[in-house]
Order: C-alpha cells, then sequence, then structure tokens
C-alpha cells in the first residue's frame, strides 16, 4: 500500500508540473546557437538533429524579436529563459517571441503540446530566425556574372547577387539555346529557385536568366543573360610543362583536356601543402598528388595532348617525392594517343617505391635529342 501511493504522489507531481505553465519542459540538453544579429532574414541553426525530448541552448547577445521552428511537422516549442521560466510557447513555426535582454535562452522541443507533450527520437533541425518582411513594389533581380565556362559533362554554378529578399517573393531561373530566347523554367539541377543555381551537366552552350516575382504587387524583374560556354579542346607544343599553378580549388585539373582515373579519392590536386605525410609541392604551391586505395591495375593523370613529330626523340620527367610508408610499387610516365591505359606505352618506370602516397608535379620537358 506504501509503494502504490508513493507512485501516485509522483505521477500527480509530474502532472502538475508539465501544465502549471501549459507548456512542455525537456530536461536533456543538446545543441545550441549564438543570436547576434536581429535584422531581417537572420537565421541561426541550434543543431540538425535535435529530438522532440530536448533543449537547445540559445544565447542572445542582442535583444528583438524572433521566431523560432524545427523541421519537423507538428513540433510544439515552448521558450524559457535561463531559470526555465517560459516566455512563449506554440506549435513550430513558433512567430514573434520577444527576446527582453541578452543572455541564456532555452528552446525545448516536443512532438506535441501540452499535456501529453508527446516525445520522438527522430532528427529534426531547429532554428531561430528573423523573419523577412513582405514584398512590395517592384523587386530586384540582383545582377550577375556574364559568362562561364565549363568542361563538357560539367555542372555550372550560377548566381545572382543583390536580388531583393523578402517574404512573398518568387524565384526562378530560367534557360534557354539562344540568348534571345524563348525562354523555358529550369526544373532539373538544384537551387532552381533560389538566387543560386547548380545546373545539370551540360555539352552545348546554354543560356540563363533568373526571375524574381512580388506576389503582392505581381511586378518583376529580370537579370541580364548569363552566357554558359563549354571549353574547347587544348593542345600543346614542345616544349611543354605542367606544375598545376592554375588550379584555383583542389582536385581540378589544368584544363578540361586532362584526365585522371578515380578524381578526388586515388587521383588528387591541391593547391596548398597539406602539412602532413610529405604532401608540399615541388615548386610554387601547387601539385598532385596519388593516394594510398589504387586500382588494381593503377591509377593514371593524363595530360591534354601534345604535338610530336614522328622520328624525333623527346625526353621526358616528373618529380616525386613520397611519404615514407609502405604500400607502392611501381611509378611510371607513358605516352600514347588516347588518355587509355590499353593505348599508352611506358617512357619510364621506377619500381619498388615502397611508399603510401606519391606527391608529384609533372616535367614533360619534350626536348628533341
Amino acid at each position: 500500500m506504501k509503494n502504490k501511493l508513493l507512485l501516485f504522489m509522483m505521477a500527480f507531481f509530474a502532472f502538475m508540473h508539465k501544465t502549471s505553465h501549459a507548456q512542455c519542459i525537456m530536461s536533456s540538453s543538446f545543441g545550441s546557437a549564438t543570436v547576434s544579429s536581429s535584422l531581417a532574414g537572420a537565421s541561426y541553426t541550434a543543431s540538425t538533429c535535435n529530438y522532440a525530448a530536448e533543449y537547445a541552448t540559445i544565447t542572445f547577445s542582442t535583444t528583438g524579436v524572433f521566431s523560432f521552428s524545427t523541421t519537423a511537422a507538428g513540433d510544439y516549442i515552448t521558450v524559457t529563459n535561463a531559470s526555465n521560466t517560459p516566455i512563449a510557447f506554440g506549435n513550430s513555426p513558433l512567430m514573434a517571441v520577444t527576446i527582453p535582454s541578452v543572455g541564456v535562452y532555452r528552446m525545448h522541443i516536443s512532438a506535441s503540446g501540452p499535456t501529453l507533450c508527446a516525445t520522438n527520437s527522430s532528427c529534426r533541425t531547429s532554428v531561430v530566425f528573423v523573419p523577412l518582411s513582405l514584398c512590395s513594389g517592384a523587386p530586384s533581380a540582383g545582377t550577375v556574372t556574364p559568362s562561364y565556362t565549363i568542361c563538357s559533362g560539367a555542372n555550372a554554378v550560377i548566381s545572382t547577387n543583390g536580388a531583393t529578399a523578402a517574404s512573398g517573393l518568387i524565384y526562378q531561373w530560367q534557360q534557354s539555346a539562344s540568348s534571345s530566347g524563348p525562354w523555358t523554367n529550369v526544373s532539373t539541377g538544384s537551387g532552381y529557385n533560389t538566387p543560386t543555381l547548380t545546373t545539370i551537366s551540360l555539352t552545348t552552350t546554354t543560356y540563363y536568366q533568373f526571375v524574381v516575382t512580388c506576389t503582392a504587387s505581381a511586378l518583376s524583374a529580370t537579370t541580364s543573360v548569363v552566357q554558359v560556354n563549354i571549353a574547347g579542346t587544348t593542345t600543346n607544343t614542345i616544349p611543354y610543362a605542367e606544375g598545376f599553378e592554375g588550379i584555383t580549388q583542389n582536385n581540378l585539373l589544368p584544363n578540361c583536356s586532362w584526365a585522371a582515373s578515380s578524381l578526388g579519392s586515388v587521383c588528387r590536386t591541391y593547391t596548398v601543402a597539406t602539412g602532413s605525410y610529405n604532401q608540399i609541392p615541388h615548386t610554387g604551391s601547387k601539385y598532385a598528388s596519388f593516394r594510398y586505395g589504387t586500382n588494381a591495375s593503377g591509377d593514371y593523370f593524363y595530360s591534354n595532348g601534345v604535338y610530336l613529330t614522328a622520328g624525333q626523340t623527346y625526353s621526358a620527367g616528373a618529380y616525386y617525392i613520397t611519404d615514407g610508408l609502405s604500400g607502392w610499387s611501381n611509378f611510371s610516365i607513358l605516352y600514347g594517343t588516347a588518355q587509355t591505359p590499353t593505348a599508352l606505352t611506358v617512357v619510364s618506370a621506377t619500381t619498388r617505391i615502397n611508399k603510401y602516397n606519391l606527391c608529384w608535379r609533372w616535367r614533360l620537358v619534350c626536348s628533341t635529342n
């Protein structure tokens, strides 16, 4: 009888605690954010994996009116100060919450409101944000870079800068095979309803423009036309050398006529020394590297075409350095008429390297002898 009475009292206390403020207080903490701006459009993510059984710690370094939301439909949010005194609560998105003073607050998340305050152990993103104001009048579409050049089969990333940011706007990228249209809405790739578009892989010259419409005023604005060109074939004559100094980011090749097997995994390029495993350039700041784990038949960097004359003798070389670990067995220079292993003939090879990562700098001197 004593045990039953104790259980009844505990259940009654829990019930009173949960409903006394008509909201849901959680005891487990996960995720945090520091809110430093109350300007429209500001957004701060506390966690990309909050459960509906936790609270995120939100530190406000500014006061103002903010909104709170999660990405799970039906979630209930309770905002408290550091002492767990509620200042706002309601279904997500919880809008227009006044933060009266700087300091630490808590964003409590449950899968339903009181009195159940249900829990759920699936990930949801928790965000504190300042809503944008409603658009009015004529919007601005911003400015764009007039042209891009990409490799055949690559994706283009196109952005507009300075477009109107407000609620009630419709963003839409359009494309055409001609700079004068006709224009059709882009519905492939990603970001076609945002200021930054990533196209599908392209093999022909394609034109794009960005259109922004304010639904309240029914007025629209359109950027100038963006032309995406496909790079042509690159060839060289002797002497020819490649030090990778022209690449602008890791795992890019010198031009669209270069190729590599397993690019980005085994075959890599770097814009700066990594600071480990002797991954350093011979000169300059950039270089190429083979990483351990090659295919059984080897991995390859293929240069663009270099014109050679039949009957002429040429020399070729490459600077390389290893990291001192075991694993590598062969490093070769080959030539041929196609970018496939079967079309190549070995010019020079070093065997029993017995190293892991192999950093090198291609130098095809191609001088006549």
